[in-house]
């Protein structure tokens, strides 16, 4: 028995609605990525034979036929759309700002470093830990120092986003999490 309230389908159109009324285009990427669907291994002389699983597919025969197998790219149940969605959500509120915070303290390492752009950089896993590099900003003109136009419209700024905050997101998606899992205990 379901210890929600709620179906699959009623969570998803509830949360891609509260995603379209706060950002639009974080909507249409958890829209498009749920649009894409999942493939699934089709056999010939059969029903569906399994899911996608990047194992190789060994092509059986049958008699004097012999036996096809195809991917065929199905849409994903509601289960299956919530978890899509919360991967997208994932992505945006956790991946995105941690690369973002390694490329700007990687970027301000190098700086202060000196090092020569023909130098491979060192991958430091702990490089945010440094007190230095929590509270940066990065510009980035994409202006030639020859064109005499100072607008600001060529710079683009970078911050780094503090570790709590990202945690603080990790948390909300992870309790996102369980009230969308409709697996039966």
């Amino acid at each position: 028995m379901d210890s929600h309230e709620y179906t699959p389908e009623q969570a998803l159109t509830i949360l891609m609605g509260q995603l379209r009324a706060k950002d639009e285009t974080l909507a249409e990427l958890a829209q498009e990525a749920i649009d894409a669907g999942k493939d699934i291994l089709v056999d010939s002389m059969s029903q569906i034979t399994s899911r996608i699983d990047f194992e190789p597919v060994e092509f059986q025969e049958a008699r004097s036929q012999r036996r096809r197998q195809y991917w065929q790219t199905v849409t994903l149940t509601h289960p299956e759309a919530l978890q899509v969605a919360l991967k997208v959500l994932k992505s945006y509120f956790v991946e995105q700002p941690l690369l973002q915070n390694y490329i700007v303290a990687t970027l301000q390492r190098r700086i202060d470093t000196q090092e020569s752009t023909d130098k491979q950089i060192e991958l430091i896993d702990d490089s945010l830990s440094e007190e230095k590099y929590q509270d940066l900003v990065l510009k980035i003109d994409f202006q030639m120092d020859t064109q005499i136009d100072s607008s600001d419209e060529n710079i683009f700024y970078i911050e780094t986003i503090k570790k709590e905050q990202i945690d603080e997101q990790h948390h909300n998606l992870d309790k996102l999490a369980e009230l969308f899992d409709f697996q039966e205990r």
